[in-house]
């Protein structure tokens, strides 16, 4: 009977340990995998006119800024990051209207999708490989600019999501908060970091008040827990480190901060 038992476990040991491999790498799904080498970003304008170049040039400027400053964060944990760039939409920005984001979680997934499919890319993913093969990106991801205020958000990719649909990853980031004060570096920087895999770390629709507390006593700088007009007050944090790939030192309560809201 003994022996029967410990066949069992030698049996089971192989799909636990697949278990937890698959866990681990679900940080690593979608087209922006992790915060590791050259990373292609697309910057795409949308809306129904031109966008003046004082707007251009600001939001650009915000996200050359938020890429710097991932650039530097990367280098705290031994990784070179870096990026290149592609822009689409101006002068002649994609008609198509993007809603005020609310931070709900019910905003739009299909954003990402529906603007690559307006630029020609009858299936979106193939975006990825493009950037692949001719950018030599292992990563890459879609910024959805748009002129609408509201709360930016990420749209990142599970395994268990339609992949033709959403594997290539991207954020729609408002160039104003729905207060009217312009969306800074620190907001593009974090809504990037979501797609390499970070989790929030304040409360919201998936995240407990719980974590939250615990998140200020231990990471109050995590760029993952607050935003600043001032990037460089803010941090990528050893547990941020951890799931956006910049380290595999784990500690035993990172998983915690998993999406458990529904």
């Amino acid at each position: 009977m003994k022996h029967n038992t410990f066949l069992a476990i030698l049996l089971l040991l192989p799909l636990f340990l697949s278990a937890q491999v698959q866990e681990l790498d679900c940080r690593y799904q979608g087209s922006a995998k992790a915060l590791d080498g050259n990373i292609y970003v697309l910057t795409v304008f949308t809306g129904e006119r031109p966008w003046p170049q004082k707007d251009v040039d600001a939001i650009i400027t915000n996200v050359y800024e938020a890429q710097s400053w991932l650039e530097k964060q990367a280098q705290r944990y031994g990784k070179t990051v870096s990026f290149t760039n592609g822009s689409f939409g101006h002068p002649d920005p994609i008609r198509y209207y993007v809603a005020t984001g609310t931070g709900s979680g019910n905003e739009s997934a299909d954003v990402v999708w529906e603007v690559m499919k307006k630029i020609g890319y009858q299936n979106p993913a193939d975006f990825a490989q493009w950037a692949k093969d001719n950018a030599d990106c292992d990563n890459a991801l879609v910024l959805v600019l748009t002129k609408t205020p509201g709360t930016s958000y990420a749209l990142a990719y599970r395994d268990d999501f339609e992949r033709e649909k959403y594997y290539l990853e991207g954020a729609v980031i408002y160039t104003t908060y729905e207060s009217g004060g312009e969306t800074c570096s620190g907001s593009i920087a974090h809504e990037m970091c979501h797609l390499f895999g970070a989790e929030d770390l304040y409360e919201t629709f998936s995240q407990t008040k719980e974590n939250e507390a615990k998140a200020r006593k231990l990471y109050p700088n995590d760029i993952m827990l607050r935003v600043s007009y001032d990037i460089n007050e803010l941090v990528i944090d050893e547990m941020t480190a951890w799931y956006i790939g910049l380290t595999n030192k784990e500690k035993s309560w990172y998983r915690d901060f998993l999406k458990q809201k529904q």
